[in-house]
């Protein structure tokens, strides 16, 4: 079988879930542990691995424009797997939006200026934006980290050849 850019990505993708559950269930690591770099850093590689075999694979002339497509073709997967699981690792560990919000309506209380309805109030308002929320800067954060690796691999390995 010959490994594409798309299923470099999956490949990518699982061995990042598979990290992130390891820090998280057998390290007992926090979600937004510092440990989580790794798992960017593993997405990274993907990427560059990708670039890499590209490269290896291809004779003659090679423009920005195929590396940064193939580096697009495998970040762009590894997100969407990330993504999803995101979604769903949020939804199956509720305890991190419980004690988000403890975290909040202490801070709230702390300052001492909002009554009891408004911190309720402000509780429910993020209990509705943080799926939302979440999603969302993991999707910016991936897409942000995959164009940029992409773009210097590109930028490198077509000066490189």
């Amino acid at each position: 079988m010959k490994l594409t850019a798309t299923y470099k990505g999956l490949i990518t993708g699982a061995a990042m879930i598979l990290v992130s559950l390891f820090l998280f269930y057998g390290l007992k690591k926090a979600h937004n542990d510092s440990s989580q770099m790794l798992v960017i850093m593993i997405y990274i590689a993907g990427i560059v691995w990708s670039l890499l075999s590209f490269r290896k694979k291809q004779s003659g002339e090679l423009s920005f424009k195929s590396f940064f497509s193939e580096g697009f073709r495998t970040f762009i997967v590894a997100t969407l797997i990330m993504v999803i699981y995101t979604a769903v690792f949020y939804k199956l560990n509720g305890q991190i939006l419980a004690e988000a919000i403890k975290d909040n309506e202490a801070i709230i209380n702390a300052q001492g200026d909002r009554t009891a309805a408004e911190i309720a109030e402000n509780s429910e308002k993020l209990k509705s934006i943080f799926m939302p929320m979440t999603i969302s800067i993991t999707t910016v954060t991936y897409l942000l980290f995959g164009a940029v690796t992409s773009v210097i691999g590109g930028l490198f390995l077509r000066k490189a050849k």
